[in-house]
């Protein structure tokens, strides 16, 4: 078994310098120009920039973040050869990728004119958790605003 400063290098070696972390970077501070651009500009009348601004924020709070850190947590479930833990990391950042994957699928039927903006702008809702469906939920099983 690893000792512990083993296990930390290969932690931290996931996080910091490595080339996907150093990719991740990048696309992260071009996601903050967007969180930015949202904070200065009110973009609730408009409804495609503020889809565009949910799917942004969704794509690095969503998928960005977590895969950082669920990458740290794949190299620490190896080294202690965790097999059942490392599973479930794995099963974990196929998820979020999951997550990106529908964020660029709407942005893709939108460009290609498949679905509306309110459907878009719906899409991008749900996948920070603030959609709300628009029928009342069957016999009560659902009530509430799907808002944090």
């Amino acid at each position: 078994m690893p000792d512990i400063d083993q296990v930390m290098e290969h932690f931290y070696r996931g996080l910091r310098g490595s080339e996907i972390q150093q990719r991740l970077s990048v696309i992260g501070f071009e996601l903050n120009k967007v969180r930015k651009y949202a904070n200065e500009w009110n973009t609730d009348s408009d409804l495609l920039s503020q889809s565009i601004v949910f799917l942004a924020l969704s794509a690095y709070f969503t998928g960005l973040v977590p895969i950082v850190r669920i990458e740290g947590a794949l190299f620490v479930e190896k080294d202690f050869r965790n097999e059942y833990a490392y599973a479930l990391v794995a099963r974990a950042y196929v998820e979020v990728a999951g997550r990106i994957h529908k964020g660029l699928r709407l942005w893709r039927l939108y460009k290609r004119g498949a679905c509306t903006i309110a459907d878009f702008n719906d899409g991008t809702k749900r996948l920070l958790a603030r959609y709300q469906s628009a029928d009342p939920a069957p016999y009560g099983y659902f009530i509430g605003q799907g808002e944090l």
